[in-house]
């Protein structure tokens, strides 16, 4: 019968550990979605700014800020990227290079399109001419691959994270380390802009809820087992 409790004890503490360590982490995530949804709707209510004023503050606070710069779109230069709309629709946003009148360059995300394929998100496109447009939208960096996100192949044109550095090659052009989210296409296309505009989802008080629910039932089983193994002895 001890060895029995032995086992009980060494099976059950690890899982009651890891349910609470899950349980933790997702309060943790919590504060951190919170002071997201904070940022984004203090930031993105203020009036546009010029890029530079927010190139010239520091990274974490020129994130989700408005901008509004004036640059020609290197139209023949665009890549899709796959990605999910901010309505839940599964497509493609388009990332063209804008040249600046200081000869720096910073892509553009011009806008969402349902297509089928990368090749049909990039066809049909308006012509770009040598005009300088008007682009306002919401600053992004960059992105780092993800577990579970596909690796972009640029010889093919699939592309599924904003790795900016790849980006630069391909268009031949250095890019500066922060994206536009364009509210609308800048070359005044059908593309659905406002992508970086939504409600990101904070559920995570109730997954740390289940978490540490589940560590309850868990130690609930395991003083009970004991408690039966104990009297079965008596």
């Amino acid at each position: 019968m001890q060895g029995s409790r032995i086992l009980a004890t060494l099976i059950a503490l690890p899982i009651i550990a890891a349910l609470i360590g899950l349980g933790s982490w997702q309060v943790q995530r919590l504060a951190w979605k919170a002071d997201l949804i904070a940022t984004m709707g203090e930031r993105l209510q203020e009036a546009p700014m010029s890029l530079d004023t927010a190139l010239a503050l520091p990274p974490e606070d020129a994130e989700w800020r408005l901008v509004t710069t004036t640059g020609q779109l290197k139209a023949d230069r665009s890549a899709a990227l796959y990605r999910i709309s901010s309505s839940g629709t599964a497509g493609y946003q388009v990332l063209t290079p804008m040249a600046l009148a200081d000869g720096r360059h910073v892509l553009i995300s011009r806008g969402f399109v349902a297509a089928t394929s990368f090749e049909d998100a990039l066809a049909g496109l308006p012509e770009a001419d040598d005009a300088p447009v008007s682009v306002t939208g919401v600053l992004r960096p960059g992105e780092e691959q993800a577990t579970f996100t596909n690796d972009n192949d640029p010889g093919t044109g699939a592309w599924y994270w904003i790795d900016l550095d790849t980006l630069s090659e391909q268009a031949g052009v250095e890019l500066l380390p922060l994206i536009i989210v364009a509210d609308s296409d800048p070359a005044g296309g059908d593309l659905i802009g406002g992508q970086a505009r939504f409600d990101p989802p904070n559920q995570h008080l109730q997954y740390a809820i289940t978490w540490y629910s589940l560590a309850v039932v868990a130690l609930v089983i395991y003083v009970l087992l004991l408690r039966r193994r104990r009297g079965a002895g008596t």
